[in-house]
């Protein structure tokens, strides 16, 4: 199993739209036989913005 580990700068200025597409493009460009692309926990949200983390949650 390969796994790729993508550290991803979640910048205060930066939309959430936009720190999306830049991701896909990273994970887009990983060799295409990864298995297992890991992220950190709040790549979506960001660290500070802890009001928006209910909003942001997902159903698994």
């Amino acid at each position: 199993m390969k796994i790729a580990l993508v550290q991803v700068a979640s910048p205060d200025d930066e939309t959430g739209a936009h720190r999306l597409e830049r991701v896909r493009t990273l994970v887009d460009g990983l060799p295409d036989d990864v298995d297992l692309i890991v992220l950190p926990e709040l790549w979506r949200v960001g660290y500070n913005h802890f009001d928006d983390y209910p909003a942001s949650a997902e159903d698994l």
